[in-house]
């Protein structure tokens, strides 16, 4: 049986989509929290703010991460701060867009959105820090 070794560009869009699902996980346990204490508008709100940076967050892992290769620095780090500025451009117009345009509770929707940017930082440590 022939075994295939993972390449390093797979290896890093690997753990960067890992940290996009562990955020995501994250915001679904905040959601479930928000629908059990405060009810189901409470938690649809949670859901929407914290979809409105995971979302963005996948956009830029997807769009960014496909440079991996030692030999395209140069393209990874012009689409790294490229993406980086769009994908907070985008998650302010979703999280304004949101709050705007839908019944929502604006702390909920907060809530949501500040939940998603610490899950980012709770799944950077675990995978980097804790997991090794």
């Amino acid at each position: 049986m022939l075994m295939r070794t993972k390449t390093l560009q797979e290896i890093v869009q690997n753990k960067a989509y890992q940290i996009v699902n562990m955020q995501l996980a994250g915001v679904i346990v905040l959601t479930l929290a928000a629908f059990i204490a405060c009810g189901t508008r409470c938690g649809y709100s949670v859901l929407l703010g914290g979809l409105a940076y995971v979302l963005p967050n996948l956009i830029f892992v997807w769009r960014v991460f496909r440079y991996a290769r030692a030999s395209q620095m140069n393209q990874f780090m012009a689409a790294f701060f490229i993406g980086e500025m769009v994908k907070l451009a985008l998650a302010a117009f979703l999280f304004l867009m949101i709050v705007k345009h839908l019944p929502v509770g604006l702390l909920s929707v907060l809530v949501g959105f500040m939940g998603a940017i610490v899950s980012f930082w709770i799944a950077c440590y675990w995978l980097f820090a804790v997991k090794r």
